[in-house]
């Protein structure tokens, strides 16, 4: 079986995320609380904090195959792994402030954590929000990862009060005005979800008289909250896949055999490694598999329709794996099957 690693698409997708997480750290360190803050010192800070969980995309990336496998986001997005970066920060950031300052910038660096956290929630990024305690994923998908709108949005008043505020030339300034960035942001989080609902009630017209229908999912195609990628299961074991438009309404883009009947892949779900795709995975379904050999041993590749896009015919984060005879796993990683695989 031919298979490419999916490194390189997760490493563009970090990149632009921290786009986002980098703004509303900027804007964390304009909050007049910090004030008596030096600026560069609370600029580092707050731009530290609001990226800090992201550390375990690349930190932590020799364990992530044994502590969370399936998906971006790993230990430092849980809710003790957001503490305990938290508190790391806070403790690193006690001896480069002021002993009247320091309560006051704890806030805007947990802030920064906890936000960080909200903002993936919020995106197609699932977060296992409970790990260790359960490997679970969590979030709404209201938002691509990669959403200019959204930059717009949290850019436009810093750039703004960077002109209005022009200080010396070579002098770091972080002026303090009243920002809409809040409301702004809330609005348009607000057209995100209403959007989805659109979305998935198009779907489910589109669908009604067909194979009953299971399950129906959505998730933005960006960019911006008007293009979304549907999944509807149907119970003559398929998923559909769509395209729903706002403005162009509802456009299916083929079907896809979940793979539940197919003894192969019933066997790759009982492993332990299986068994944490299937909790993380929302949309699953049997890439490939390869006929059993004169050992016994075969090779499966379970995806997440989720993470494809109905434009493409690549389908990143599958799950390979080589069962041996005693229907244990003997290999796997996370690849990215090739374009035009199935």
């Amino acid at each position: 079986m031919k298979i490419v690693r999916a490194e390189k698409a997760a490493l563009e997708l970090a990149t632009l995320d921290l786009l986002t997480h980098s703004l509303v750290g900027l804007h964390l360190a304009r909050l007049p609380s910090a004030a008596g803050v030096p600026a560069g010192v609370r600029l580092l800070l707050c731009l530290a904090a609001a990226n800090a969980p992201d550390l375990d995309r690349s930190l932590l990336l020799p364990l992530r195959e044994s502590l969370l496998p399936i998906g971006p986001a790993g230990p430092l997005h849980s809710l003790i792994g957001a503490a305990l970066l938290a508190a790391v920060l806070v403790a690193l950031a006690w001896p480069l402030v002021a002993p009247r300052h320091r309560r006051t910038l704890a806030f805007p660096i947990t802030a920064g954590v906890g936000l960080h956290l909200l903002g993936d929630a919020l995106s197609v990024v699932r977060l296992p929000l409970f790990w260790p305690l359960s490997p679970q994923r969590f979030g709404l998908a209201w938002f691509a990862e990669a959403d200019p709108w959204l930059w717009v949005l949290l850019a436009a008043p810093l750039v703004r009060d960077a002109f209005a505020d022009r200080r010396a030339e070579g002098r770091l300034h972080l002026p303090w005005r009243r920002s809409k960035v809040v409301p702004l942001v809330a609005l348009y989080l607000s057209v995100c979800a209403a959007s989805k609902v659109r979305a998935l009630q198009a779907t489910w017209a589109h669908h009604r008289g067909d194979a009953r229908i299971e399950e129906v999912q959505a998730y933005p195609a960006g960019p911006g909250p008007f293009r979304w990628t549907t999944l509807a299961r149907t119970d003559d074991q398929l998923w559909h896949r769509g395209v729903f438009s706002v403005i162009g309404g509802f456009t299916p883009a083929g079907s896809f055999p979940t793979g539940d009947a197919d003894p192969r892949m019933r066997i790759a779900l009982e492993t332990v490694t299986g068994a944490d795709f299937r909790r993380s995975a929302r949309a699953p379904f049997l890439a490939r598999a390869t006929g059993v050999g004169e050992d016994g041993s075969f090779e499966v590749a379970l995806g997440d329709l989720r993470f494809s896009d109905p434009r493409s015919d690549r389908l990143p984060w599958v799950l390979w794996m080589r069962i041996g005879p005693d229907f244990t796993p003997t290999e796997w990683a996370i690849v990215a099957t090739p374009h035009g695989a199935p």
